[in-house]
């Protein structure tokens, strides 16, 4: 497919409101800024080589265990204390996959030209300066830029490693982990305390809902993403990494 196709695609996402996966939700005129910027920086319309078998669209599809590392993303549990003392089954526990999954699912969805465009700027530059907003989502973990500075303030000791160069670390498969923990233990800290960090308040609604009825990981899912689709998607995924760990355990034995 060609970049203007993806771009026409792009486009049609638009007019139906589709949003991008992030923490906050991009406006309609946010996401019309990204395509004007798209169409005159080179730099933008970066697309990653589509060989033969491969979705065009969805460049990563099929291959999302390349870019997602098992051991960052549980290595990611330790340094939040309010996560690492979740992990389990059961009602109020955590998934020691969940930010795998999370990770593995934007993976699926990670759009050739429009994802690959924004990484590509932030690997040369550090920043994503021509598109004068901070939602864009950048990395692995698709993170909004907004919410990677946030965290960066709000656990500067657990991300101090990243300090001088946040954006470029959230695009390395074995740090963007530890963002995606930063933003969970951020959303907990919120839900014990019954305060919304901003989203909207149905959402933030929702999530709660979740959270009260003991559904901790569907509650830090939505708070990640909160598409209506994103617990069955996200699950879909910890079921693939849970069935494909089995396998290569039975074959090791």
């Amino acid at each position: 497919m060609r970049n203007q196709e993806l771009a026409a695609q792009r486009a049609k996402e638009i007019e139906h409101g589709v949003t991008k996966a992030g923490k906050s939700l991009e406006s309609t005129a946010e996401k019309a800024n990204h395509i004007k910027e798209t169409a005159v920086n080179k730099e933008l319309q970066h697309a990653e080589p589509v060989s033969l078998g491969v979705n065009p669209l969805f460049s990563h599809r099929g291959h999302e265990d390349d870019h997602v590392s098992y051991g960052a993303c549980a290595g990611a549990n330790n340094p939040f204390e309010n996560i690492r003392m979740r992990i389990g089954s059961g009602p109020g526990h955590i998934d020691a996959d969940l930010i795998a999954g999370i990770m593995r699912n934007e993976q699926f969805f990670y759009k050739n030209l429009f994802d690959t465009g924004t990484d590509n700027y932030v690997r040369k530059h550090g920043n994503l300066d021509p598109l004068h907003d901070n939602t864009s989502s950048i990395g692995p973990a698709q993170m909004q830029i907004g919410n990677i500075q946030n965290l960066m303030k709000q656990f500067p000791e657990q991300l101090a490693p990243y300090a001088k160069d946040p954006l470029r670390a959230a695009l390395n498969p074995g740090d963007a982990p530890m963002f995606v923990a930063a933003y969970i233990s951020n959303m907990i800290e919120h839900l014990e305390k019954h305060t919304n960090p901003g989203l909207s308040a149905g959402v933030w609604k929702n999530i709660q809902k979740h959270w009260s009825e003991g559904d901790a990981n569907g509650a830090l899912i939505l708070a990640f993403n909160p598409d209506p689709h994103q617990i069955e998607n996200v699950s879909k995924q910890l079921h693939t990494i849970k069935h494909e760990r089995a396998e290569k355990s039975d074959k090791a034995h």
